[in-house]
């Protein structure tokens, strides 16, 4: 559903983004439609649906159904590196690098109270 091209996928996509982060989006596209594996570091990593909205945003939606591990935990950072690294290219200045957002829907609670939203800056 949130892959497809057709009008209720893309007004899924852009509420789920408006009802979180406050953005207003007018379209979103999906970057990886056939949700093929990457790698990252020799491991391989699936980002499920990676969106870029008509500013340059990009968003990262996942579903996880196995846990919150502190494993899990480093593959979701791994992911935002992912989404850093579409958007600079070898000796590009990093304050170039424009916000990127993370949405990860989740079947359960960490156990161990740790936050579950956080927000990073490039100093």
């Amino acid at each position: 559903m949130l892959i497809g091209e057709d009008a209720d996928s893309a007004m899924l996509r852009s509420r789920i983004i408006e009802e979180i982060y406050k953005l207003k989006v007018q379209r979103t596209r999906v970057l990886n439609p056939e949700l093929l594996p990457e790698t990252f570091f020799g491991k391989r990593a699936i980002l499920d649906v990676v969106l870029e909205d008509e500013d340059g945003h990009f968003f990262n939606l996942e579903m996880q159904v196995s846990g919150y591990t502190e494993d899990e935990q480093l593959r979701f950072q791994q992911y935002g590196y992912r989404l850093a690294e579409r958007q600079l290219k070898k000796g590009d200045d990093y304050t170039k690098l424009k916000p990127f957002y993370q949405i990860i829907f989740m079947n359960c609670k960490p156990k161990d109270g740790k936050r579950m939203i956080r927000h990073y800056k490039v100093r």
